[in-house]
């Protein structure tokens, strides 16, 4: 659902962007628009269904969270602050959207290729034309300023994690070594077992210390007198040559 969430939203925003790329300055100032044909069809019924997909997996969270709770999870206030804004920042959308096709597009066959807001254009074609075009101003500034908060409150909320996960996980080494596992669990022998068994390590790699007998400190001298022939190794005359 997180997944599901996060993609979706992703495509939103994408296509937030590029629309926002043709009204207000390539189809202005260059009379370029490339949002049409086919093209502009599919993209029409993918956002909408991208956003509804997101709206569907938030409310799953949120009930999840707020009504199923499981054990262990904690709420507090940015979770209840982020979920409410995230999902009035996407209803607001699917308004906007309906407020402009039930003066543009209600009847056309355009509509069908937006099913989400030709749904909400039906439910508020009553109102007429003068109501939904203030409707529709409205409602856009107001979905504007909650973007804005949403992205100004990233920082001060769980939400940061879309940035410092990505970086954490480019931070990770690309290999293990199997004596630097060795190492960090020398000191926990009934947790060394299971990590190395009949002398390999971590992924079937093998491991420069062949038991798990003689306890913990017999495992560290191991590690480290393999480790400081590993270094001598590299470090002997014609090695460099070896790696070049």
């Amino acid at each position: 659902a997180h997944a599901l969430f996060f993609w979706g939203f992703a495509l939103l925003t994408v296509g937030t962007t590029l629309v926002f790329l043709q009204a207000d300055l390539s189809d202005p100032l260059f009379g370029i628009t490339f949002l049409k044909g086919p093209f502009y069809l599919l993209f029409s019924l993918s956002l909408d269904l991208a956003g509804l997909a997101a709206v569907v997996c938030l409310l799953g969270l949120w009930v999840r969270r707020y009504v199923v709770r499981p054990a262990g999870l904690e709420n507090k206030s940015d979770d209840l602050i982020m979920h409410g804004l995230l999902l009035t920042l996407l209803v607001t959308g699917f308004c906007i959207e309906g407020c402009r096709m039930a003066v543009t597009e209600l009847g056309t066959p355009l509509a069908p290729w937006s099913p989400v807001g030709l749904l909400v254009a039906k439910g508020l074609s009553g109102l007429g034309e003068p109501a939904l075009r203030q409707l529709h101003q409205g409602l856009w500034w107001f979905h504007m300023l909650l973007a804005m908060a949403f992205i100004a409150l990233i920082p001060f909320t769980k939400l940061r994690h879309l940035f410092t996960t990505s970086a954490n996980v480019s931070d990770e080494p690309d290999t293990l070594d199997a004596d630097d596992v060795l190492v960090a669990f020398a000191t926990q022998a009934e947790t060394l077992a299971p990590v190395v068994e009949g002398g390999r390590g971590p992924g079937g790699r093998a491991s420069s210390v062949p038991d798990l007998q003689g306890g913990p400190d017999r495992h560290l001298r191991q590690a480290s007198a393999s480790r400081g022939a590993g270094d001598q190794a590299r470090t002997a005359p014609g090695a460099a040559s070896i790696h070049q």
